[in-house]
Protein backbone atom coordinates (compact mmCIF):
# COMPACT_ATOMS: atom_id res chain seq x y z
CA UNK A 1 0.00 0.00 0.00
CA UNK A 2 1.26 3.93 -0.72
CA UNK A 3 2.64 3.34 -3.88
CA UNK A 4 0.82 6.19 -5.45
CA UNK A 5 3.00 9.50 -5.15
CA UNK A 6 1.75 12.38 -5.94
CA UNK A 7 3.01 15.78 -7.30
CA UNK A 8 1.88 19.08 -7.74
CA UNK A 9 1.35 20.59 -11.57
CA UNK A 10 0.05 23.30 -13.22
CA UNK A 11 -1.97 23.85 -10.25
CA UNK A 12 -3.42 20.19 -9.54
CA UNK A 13 -2.35 16.93 -8.34
CA UNK A 14 -0.66 14.47 -11.10
CA UNK A 15 0.91 10.51 -10.08
CA UNK A 16 4.58 11.55 -9.70
CA UNK A 17 6.88 9.79 -12.14
CA UNK A 18 7.93 6.51 -9.94
CA UNK A 19 4.24 5.85 -9.08
CA UNK A 20 3.83 2.06 -10.44
CA UNK A 21 0.30 0.94 -10.04
CA UNK A 22 -0.70 -2.32 -11.78
CA UNK A 23 -3.81 -4.36 -12.18
CA UNK A 24 -2.24 -7.01 -10.20
CA UNK A 25 -2.42 -4.38 -7.23
CA UNK A 26 -5.45 -3.99 -4.61
CA UNK A 27 -8.16 -2.12 -4.62
CA UNK A 28 -6.59 -0.09 -1.83
CA UNK A 29 -4.15 1.41 -4.66
CA UNK A 30 -7.32 3.11 -5.80
CA UNK A 31 -6.53 5.68 -2.82
CA UNK A 32 -9.95 6.10 -2.41
CA UNK A 33 -12.90 6.73 0.31
CA UNK A 34 -13.60 4.30 2.79
CA UNK A 35 -17.27 3.57 1.52
CA UNK A 36 -15.68 2.79 -1.73
CA UNK A 37 -13.21 0.47 -0.74
CA UNK A 38 -15.33 -1.39 1.31
CA UNK A 39 -17.66 -2.21 -1.33
CA UNK A 40 -15.75 -3.39 -3.37
CA UNK A 41 -14.50 -5.35 -0.89
CA UNK A 42 -18.00 -6.42 0.04
CA UNK A 43 -18.42 -7.80 -3.37
CA UNK A 44 -14.91 -9.76 -3.98
CA UNK A 45 -13.42 -7.05 -5.95
CA UNK A 46 -9.91 -7.63 -3.99
CA UNK A 47 -7.38 -6.54 -7.20
CA UNK A 48 -7.17 -3.15 -9.65
CA UNK A 49 -7.56 -5.81 -12.09
CA UNK A 50 -11.01 -7.83 -10.90
CA UNK A 51 -12.15 -4.36 -11.24
CA UNK A 52 -11.68 -3.39 -15.02
CA UNK A 53 -12.44 -6.91 -16.23
CA UNK A 54 -16.20 -5.62 -15.29
CA UNK A 55 -18.52 -3.38 -17.61
CA UNK A 56 -19.66 0.09 -15.78
CA UNK A 57 -23.16 -1.75 -15.28
CA UNK A 58 -21.87 -4.47 -13.11
CA UNK A 59 -21.08 -1.39 -10.74
CA UNK A 60 -24.36 0.69 -11.42
CA UNK A 61 -26.39 -2.09 -10.18
CA UNK A 62 -24.38 -3.09 -7.06
CA UNK A 63 -25.94 -2.75 -4.29
CA UNK A 64 -25.39 -0.02 -2.06
CA UNK A 65 -23.41 2.19 -5.38
CA UNK A 66 -24.49 5.51 -5.34
CA UNK A 67 -23.86 8.22 -8.44
CA UNK A 68 -21.47 9.63 -6.29
CA UNK A 69 -19.49 6.64 -5.54
CA UNK A 70 -19.28 5.09 -9.48
CA UNK A 71 -18.02 8.82 -10.38
CA UNK A 72 -15.88 8.31 -7.30
CA UNK A 73 -14.51 5.05 -8.87
CA UNK A 74 -14.50 6.07 -12.20
CA UNK A 75 -12.32 9.46 -11.48
CA UNK A 76 -9.92 6.97 -9.12
CA UNK A 77 -9.62 4.46 -12.53
CA UNK A 78 -8.73 7.51 -15.14
CA UNK A 79 -6.36 9.20 -13.11
CA UNK A 80 -4.22 5.74 -12.77
CA UNK A 81 -4.80 5.27 -16.33
CA UNK A 82 -7.05 2.12 -15.90
CA UNK A 83 -10.32 1.56 -17.64
CA UNK A 84 -13.45 -0.38 -16.75
CA UNK A 85 -14.10 -3.48 -19.68
CA UNK A 86 -16.94 -1.20 -21.62
CA UNK A 87 -15.35 2.34 -21.19
CA UNK A 88 -13.90 3.38 -24.26
CA UNK A 89 -10.42 4.69 -24.39
CA UNK A 90 -11.59 7.73 -26.82
CA UNK A 91 -14.21 8.73 -23.71
CA UNK A 92 -13.30 11.05 -20.99
CA UNK A 93 -15.13 10.12 -17.28
CA UNK A 94 -18.11 13.22 -18.09
CA UNK A 95 -18.94 11.59 -21.30
CA UNK A 96 -18.79 7.56 -20.14
CA UNK A 97 -20.60 8.44 -16.94
CA UNK A 98 -23.43 9.98 -18.94
CA UNK A 99 -24.45 6.02 -19.74
CA UNK A 100 -25.48 5.96 -15.90
CA UNK A 101 -26.96 9.38 -15.45
CA UNK A 102 -29.76 8.49 -18.06
CA UNK A 103 -30.08 4.77 -16.60
CA UNK A 104 -30.59 6.40 -12.78
CA UNK A 105 -33.37 8.61 -14.55
CA UNK A 106 -34.88 5.64 -16.54
CA UNK A 107 -34.90 4.02 -13.25
CA UNK A 108 -35.91 6.74 -10.92
CA UNK A 109 -39.16 7.62 -13.61
CA UNK A 110 -39.86 3.81 -13.39
CA UNK A 111 -40.12 4.34 -9.60
CA UNK A 112 -42.49 7.17 -9.54
CA UNK A 113 -44.91 6.05 -12.33
CA UNK A 114 -44.94 2.68 -10.03
CA UNK A 115 -45.63 5.42 -6.79
CA UNK A 116 -48.07 7.12 -8.57
CA UNK A 117 -49.85 3.77 -9.71
CA UNK A 118 -49.76 2.59 -6.50
CA UNK A 119 -51.66 6.13 -5.25
CA UNK A 120 -54.05 5.76 -7.52
CA UNK A 121 -55.23 1.94 -6.16
CA UNK A 122 -55.02 3.09 -2.81
CA UNK A 123 -57.55 5.63 -3.82
CA UNK A 124 -59.41 3.28 -5.77
CA UNK A 125 -59.73 1.32 -2.80
CA UNK A 126 -60.17 3.59 0.01
CA UNK A 127 -63.34 4.96 -2.48
CA UNK A 128 -64.65 1.19 -2.74
CA UNK A 129 -64.14 0.36 1.02
CA UNK A 130 -66.44 3.70 1.92
CA UNK A 131 -69.01 2.63 -0.04
CA UNK A 132 -69.11 -0.87 1.00
CA UNK A 133 -69.48 0.51 4.51
CA UNK A 134 -72.10 3.17 3.32
CA UNK A 135 -73.75 0.29 1.43
CA UNK A 136 -73.89 -1.88 4.61
CA UNK A 137 -75.25 0.85 6.53
CA UNK A 138 -77.76 1.46 4.38
CA UNK A 139 -78.58 -1.91 4.25
CA UNK A 140 -78.83 -2.22 8.19
CA UNK A 141 -80.92 1.14 8.38
CA UNK A 142 -83.44 -0.14 5.77
CA UNK A 143 -83.98 -3.35 7.92
CA UNK A 144 -84.29 -1.57 11.42
CA UNK A 145 -87.06 1.20 9.75
CA UNK A 146 -89.12 -2.10 8.23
Amino acid sequence: MGAIRYAFKDGQFVLADACNITEADGVEELDCSVRLYKLLQQNGYDTIGQVTAKPGMTFFNMNCMSLVVLRELLERLDFLGFRLADWNDRQTVDEYFTVFQAAEEKRRSKMRAQIAAESRYEVIEKILCNAIRCKEKFLRLLTVTR
